[in-house]
């Protein structure tokens, strides 16, 4: 693996190799922990020693940090620059979407050597930057006339992820939720499409417009009683894709108020992975994660070598991280009525005792009647997916948590911690705390 690398000639600094970070992680698990580019910007070659007496550069950043997405860009830019000696300076207030007097005010009186900034479809976001004369860097989106490197997510990738995960399922219905009129929501669109035409499988699309949302992109009492209609017609049980975590929020509200079960009759997956919208919703929703600190922290270094007089790359689109697993998709797709209440059921109480005659009442069949399905559909008795829940209940906790061993082993239904030990080693082959500190 070549390391960005530095070395001494005639007194000035080269560079010696490049790491390619944006291919990195793009098999990468949830529960592994911190994202494999946030890794390299910690632990590989780019810690390598500056000059002590070399002029610190200062740069500008200015991104709307409204999101996870677009904190995470902040991060990786401030990464790299802290760990080069640079000086930053952020601007966080969304003064890009409509450039005025603002940004222009700011780039007079907040000077840098060079500017990373969120990109807008705006001409005059160009033209504000090279009145500046200094190198700058756009992320997310390229403005109109702007020449110099553009780095952002690959779309149409995220769209192809999120396919993946919904066929693997076994999901044989699918929908779409969004504005395909936006550029970026076209290609995660088209990359979706891609995956699912592979497998014979055509989306439902439902798309965000007004009257069906508002300015804010909140859905109106209109687009709320229209979706509930749509969503009702659907065939079950189906997958849900949507363009980002507030929408699939939004939708995982209309579906309770349709008394539509998720994930049993509807698995919605978002994108972002931001965890507030993900974890307020009921159930928490999957979402993909997006590659925000290695689009930040691939900026700042193609910022870093322009200043060093090299000339910048192209546009770099990184690929998404893979799905953040969570209730919303956490199915396998079953069209008998009994074994989706059975399996609500379970989901729900993970916490509680849990006979399986209870579970089969619950899902209005009798004992050997459930035990029998569970084998057929799924492979499984009932109490083996009762332990693969807690399980998995057990692991968003150890990864998203602090809370005590113990705690945790009562709150997903075991009698003690030891019982919940020996278990959860048998099936992830690790123990409890080992789990944890991979995160």
């Amino acid at each position: 693996m070549q390391v960005h690398a530095l070395a001494r000639r005639d007194g000035r600094q080269r560079r010696t190799g490049v790491t390619r970070l944006y291919a990195w992680g793009t098999t990468h698990v949830e529960h592994r922990g911190p994202d494999l580019h946030e890794r390299a910007g910690r632990l590989s070659g780019y810690t390598s020693a500056v000059s002590q007496s070399a002029p610190r550069l200062t740069i500008g950043v200015l991104i709307h940090t409204a999101n996870a997405f677009h904190r995470d860009l902040v991060r990786g830019a401030t990464a790299y620059a802290y760990d080069r000696r640079m000086r930053v300076w952020i601007e966080q207030r969304d003064v890009l979407s409509r450039p005025g007097s603002d940004l222009s005010m700011i780039l007079r009186t907040r000077l840098a050597d060079g500017y990373m900034f969120q990109g807008h479809p705006h001409a005059a976001l160009t033209a504000a930057f090279a009145e500046t004369g200094k190198p700058a860097v756009a992320l997310t989106w390229r403005p109109p006339g702007f020449t110099g490197p553009m780095i952002a997510l690959d779309d149409h990738a995220l769209g192809m992820e999120a396919g993946r995960h919904l066929l693997d399922r076994g999901l044989a219905h699918m929908g779409f939720i969004g504005n395909p009129k936006a550029h970026w929501v076209e290609s995660r669109l088209a990359g979706f499409t891609n995956v699912l035409a592979s497998a014979g499988c055509t989306p439902k699309i439902f798309p965000l417009r007004r009257p069906i949302v508002d300015q804010s992109f909140v859905l109106t009492d209109v687009g709320r009683r229209e979706l509930r209609h749509w969503l009702r017609r659907m065939p079950k049980p189906a997958g849900l894709f949507m363009v980002d975590d507030f929408d699939a929020s939004q939708i995982a509200q209309i579906c309770a108020e349709a008394s539509i079960a998720v994930p049993e009759e509807v698995a919605i997956l978002g994108s972002d992975n931001d965890p507030f919208q993900c974890e307020i919703s009921y159930p928490p929703l999957s979402s993909i994660r997006l590659p925000g600190f290695g689009i930040g922290f691939e900026a700042a270094r193609q910022l870093d070598r322009m200043l060093a007089g090299e000339i910048g790359s192209d546009d770099i689109r990184l690929p998404p991280l893979g799905v953040a697993m969570r209730r919303s998709t956490e199915l396998v797709a079953i069209e008998d009525p009994a074994m989706v209440a059975a399996l609500r059921f379970i989901r729900d109480g993970t916490h509680e005792t849990m006979p399986v005659a209870t579970i089969a009442a619950a899902a209005g069949i009798s004992r050997r009647a459930l035990e029998q399905r569970f084998q057929k559909l799924l492979g499984r008795t009932p109490l083996d997916e009762i332990r693969r829940v807690r399980i998995a209940s057990a692991q968003r906790l150890l990864l998203e948590t602090d809370r005590p061993l113990a705690d945790i082993a009562r709150f997903v239904g075991f009698a003690s911690d030891t019982s919940f030990c020996t278990v959860f080693r048998r099936v992830v082959g690790r123990s409890p705390g080992q789990y944890r500190a991979g995160r």
